[in-house]
């Protein structure tokens, strides 16, 4: 999987890629740091520093040190409304933000939380640098979202 991975970011080229996400999360929990490390060490070759984000689920003391210790121009973690009262989690993402740029993932936590107070929370109360968002494959946020009508005027209102 990851040299299907690597040839099409040779072939694509894209400006950011994610590295990690479920098989980093495992990998770390199950501390196979010599795998990991060969496989990120691949994918370093292939990928510019400043293209690299590093991607992770399951909060870890594993993944801040993979954070500190290698190069990566961000780290994607999930980010929502449904974490607000977790003092834990919040000293988490503030060590991240101590370390590189924060992309926020699964900020509307599948659907459960609209697209509006995602964004404001994501935004304007954890300071998070981008916010990733998935749209269904018709291409529009579902209009039970609030402000899914108006998502270009409310990205352009938030950004900075």
């Amino acid at each position: 999987q990851i040299a299907e991975d690597l040839d099409i970011i040779r072939c694509c080229q894209p400006g950011l890629v994610t590295l990690g996400g479920d098989w980093l999360d495992i990998l770390l929990a199950q501390q196979q740091y010599v795998l990991l490390d060969a496989i990120l060490r691949q994918m370093e070759t292939a990928i510019p520093a400043a293209s690299r984000i590093l991607l992770g689920f399951n909060p870890s003391v594993g993944f801040l040190q993979v954070l500190r210790e290698r190069s990566f121009a961000g780290a994607a973690v999930p980010v929502n409304l449904l974490n607000i009262q977790c003092a834990s989690y919040a000293g988490y993402l503030r060590q991240i933000k101590d370390r590189s740029r924060l992309y926020a993932v699964h900020c509307l936590a599948g659907g459960d939380i609209p697209l509006e107070p995602a964004l404001d929370y994501a935004f304007n109360h954890l300071q998070v640098d981008v916010c990733i968002v998935g749209v269904p494959a018709g291409g529009r946020v579902p209009s039970g979202q609030a402000g899914g009508r108006n998502l270009g005027l409310w990205l352009r209102a938030v950004t900075r």
